[in-house]
């Protein structure tokens, strides 16, 4: 919001000095004007900031029972994974830049997270008091916050599955014998990256991801325009944008200097894939998979409208057991 003063005429008296030192009294006539101030962003004062919570450590849902976070909401996630080396040693490196909003003062807050080696917690680009309970990574800003802020995590090492009550098996970063891949339905999120890992607190997300070239990346959302990827699918969970790029020119690209690196690998091995999922979804629809994977693809005719089908399956997966992967088809008919 703007205001505006209006400055009423007025004449002042201004004594000025001359060379000869002796003053004289001159006259300013100034007119009306109309002189615009901005307003810059309120913030909370002096006692609403000592009335400061702390953002409550779960949302008490009996079905996802110690899953989520209270205080704040997400906006969007921007994740960056280094797993170059995944394929060898079961370690990836990453980064997330968690966009958050917080309407009321908090002097603390927390997020789902297991496993890794946390190397660095910054919020808007400072460094965070931080500290992990359980199944959560807890942040203490140096003064209470509210508004728009923006959190960055630098973690490494080998992901932890999760055996959460709320699911009959193992969630998480998972490893089979065609490569890794993330299982998040309905609480498994929290086993790769830090999030308020439940359904009420949807967000965006972007995906960049450096593997070995060869590999298939398949994650949600869509390519970026820049993301020239051979055997790279994004899959969208939420529109009918979802697509297969397949490129034959390699991108050798490293990450952000800043985040962990792994082992040294040749640099034309490695390529680096990049997405956006721009709806906002809950964290269990996010889907990434690393490894040697085919993408089967079919259309459904919905009369309306086409939907796109994509299969992530094992490159070595039997033809007899890839026939079976038409009943999809008639399942969202």
């Amino acid at each position: 919001m703007r205001r505006f003063r209006l400055t009423a005429a007025a004449s002042l008296l201004v004594l000025s000095g001359c060379s000869s030192g002796a003053g004289v009294i001159e006259r300013v006539d100034t007119t009306a004007a109309e002189t615009e101030t901005s307003n810059a962003p309120e913030t909370p004062n002096a006692s609403a900031l000592a009335a400061a919570t702390d953002g409550a450590r779960t949302l008490g849902d009996p079905v996802l029972p110690g899953h989520g976070n209270g205080g704040y909401d997400v906006t969007h996630y921007d994740l960056t994974i280094d797993a170059t080396e995944i394929a060898v040693s079961g370690a990836l490196a990453a980064r997330i830049d968690i966009a958050l909003s917080v309407a009321e003062p908090l002097r603390s807050f927390s997020l789902d997270f297991v496993g890794f080696e946390i190397a660095s917690v910054t919020l808007d680009g400072e460094p965070a008091r931080h500290e992990r309970s359980d199944a959560k990574l807890i942040i203490e800003p140096n003064e209470p916050i509210v508004g728009e802020h923006r959190l960055t995590v630098d973690y490494s090492g080998v992901p932890t599955p999760v055996n959460d009550e709320s699911a009959p098996g193992t969630l998480g970063w998972m490893s089979g014998t065609s490569g890794t891949y993330l299982v998040a339905e309905p609480g498994g999120l929290m086993a790769l990256i830090p999030c308020n890992d439940h359904p009420s607190d949807p967000a965006s997300f972007s995906f960049t991801i450096a593997a070995v070239a060869g590999t298939t990346v398949a994650t949600s959302g869509v390519t970026t325009p820049d993301s020239p990827t051979p055997g790279f699918t994004a899959l969208d969970a939420t529109t009918t944008d979802a697509r297969t790029h397949d490129h034959t020119t390699p991108d050798p690209t490293t990450l952000d200097p800043t985040t962990p690196e792994p082992a040294p690998r040749d640099a034309a091995s490695a390529m680096t894939w990049s997405s956006n999922l721009t709806s906002a979804v809950p964290t269990y629809a996010v889907q990434i998979a690393i490894g040697e994977y085919d993408v089967v693809r079919s259309e459904v005719d919905l009369g309306e409208r086409t939907l796109p089908i994509r299969h992530v399956v094992p490159r070595r997966m039997p033809d007899e057991l890839r026939d079976t992967l038409s009943i999809t088809d008639a399942q969202v008919r």
